[in-house]
């Protein structure tokens, strides 16, 4: 299934970039989490921008979550950016 998609979204993005956001991971799921690691090396030198949310205050339901992040913040083209509360 994760293939499939991938697939649509490279063939979406030689039409137009595409953004893929991801909204609050603190909360999300192992499928989520499972895709959210599969993606990046699949779409490397596509125009997909992979924009994830998630709150750090907050304690997160699963450890592969933290571990997606930390592999995340690994990736050459990956950044960060912390945001205050309001």
């Amino acid at each position: 299934m994760f293939d499939a998609m991938v697939r649509v979204m490279r063939e979406a993005s030689r039409i137009r970039p595409l953004i893929i956001v991801f909204e609050d991971l603190h909360w999300a799921g192992s499928t989520a989490v499972a895709l959210l690691r599969f993606m990046p090396s699949r779409l490397e030198g596509e125009r997909v921008l992979l924009l994830c949310t998630y709150r750090s205050s907050g304690t997160t339901r699963m450890q592969d979550f933290r571990v997606a992040l930390g592999e995340l913040g690994a990736l050459r083209r990956s950044q960060r950016v912390a945001l205050e509360g309001l």
